[in-house]
């Protein structure tokens, strides 16, 4: 799994407004910036907004990066898991136990 230190400023973004639960819109809103300069930040196309602290990573976070980075869609893992993609949403939202995910990923 992976460490904060090894979270990109881009993950870090989308890390932030997960937890917030907020959308791309509402994020660049509470950073004054359009919401095309937002996602390229988020994507770690630029880096226009401030470093954020995100503290510990959570497992279900680390999950999600892990998933991202591999470039592999919800539904693509949610069919390797057995699972619907809303179950695979709910668990790496934090929302239901990841404990399934988390082990994929170890």
């Amino acid at each position: 799994m992976l460490t904060t230190s090894e979270v990109t400023d881009g993950e870090r973004l989308l890390i932030e407004r997960r937890r917030a639960d907020q959308n791309q819109t509402q994020a660049a809103a509470s950073y004054d910036v359009s919401e095309w300069q937002y996602r390229q930040c988020e994507a770690d196309e630029s880096d226009r907004i401030p470093r954020t602290t995100i503290g510990k990573l959570r497992d279900y976070e680390s999950a999600m990066l892990m998933r991202r980075r591999q470039g592999m869609k919800r539904t693509e893992l949610a069919a390797e898991l057995g699972i619907s993609g809303w179950w695979l949403t709910r668990m790496e939202r934090g929302q239901i136990p990841a404990d399934r995910l988390v082990n994929y990923w170890s």
